[in-house]
């Protein structure tokens, strides 16, 4: 009897101590998680495995609960971050996927709130679809923003961006309307696709290739005074004398 107390009494002696190691061991890491359920197609191939956050170099999270967002600014190397919910409608907190070191964002969600993403400070590329988004302002501080492509439900406004003067390819669908008057502020823009009813078209001063869609009421002579335009391509109804004035200047248009 008193063999198998003492047995008892060692065995609790151990376990407490292996329960204060693992403690000390752990503690700089309580309540960070180290692993995530990751889907990434790196190679080409859609893999999903866990890895240590640190591992991680793109993500794509479909639905995703507190903790899979609570993992993403724990990945120090990551650098592609996509998003989705279903319904779209649904809102995600965008401040749990503020992450430092990623270059490229695709969403696909509602949120109230989008203004992280300007804490986001080496975005290169951001995709935001089947969302609510509305204004330019939540991005405005990424200057190395190089792609933006935004489809919204919302009326979308153009305002702020004068920090974005890296900004190359633009894509603006919407919904309802579309006020493009801080596009004047850009001048590196290559590619620009507006989809959806456009305020202030005379703000639009330098674009190589621009595609409009959707496009009613606006004062097409301005296609004559943009800078560089080299090709446009429309469904819009673009009186023949613009057109023949566009080709003289040596633009390429194609009619949809």
């Amino acid at each position: 009897m008193m063999n198998l107390n003492g047995t008892k009494k060692r065995n609790a002696v151990v376990s407490i101590v292996i329960v204060l190691l693992c403690i000390k061991i752990l503690t700089p890491f309580l309540g960070r998680p180290i692993f995530i359920y990751n889907k990434d197609s790196l190679d080409g191939k859609l893999k999903k495995h866990f890895l240590t956050c640190s591992n991680v170099k793109e993500t794509l999270i479909f639905n995703p609960n507190i903790y899979n967002l609570s993992c993403i600014k724990y990945c120090s190397n990551l650098e592609v971050l996509c998003v989705s919910v279903f319904p779209f409608t649904k809102n995600v907190d965008t401040k749990y996927l503020v992450n430092d070191n990623v270059k490229a964002v695709s969403f696909a969600f509602h949120s109230n709130d989008w203004s992280h993403l300007n804490e986001c400070t080496n975005l290169e590329k951001i995709s935001i679809i089947n969302s609510d988004f509305s204004d330019t302002n939540d991005i405005s501080d990424l200057s190395k923003l190089e792609e933006l492509y935004i489809d919204t439900d919302n009326d979308l406004n153009i305002r702020n961006i004068e920090k974005n003067d890296n900004l190359k390819r633009i894509s603006l669908i919407s919904d309802k309307t579309i006020d493009v008057s801080g596009l004047s502020k850009l001048t590196n823009i290559e590619y620009l696709h507006i989809g959806g009813e456009i305020k202030n078209f005379d703000m639009i001063q330098s674009v190589s290739i621009l595609q409009l869609f959707g496009c009613n009421d606006i004062d097409y002579e301005h296609l004559l005074n943009i800078n560089n335009l080299e090709k446009l391509v429309t469904d819009c109804d673009i009186p023949d004398e613009i057109i023949e004035a566009l080709k003289v200047k040596g633009v390429e248009t194609v009619i949809e």
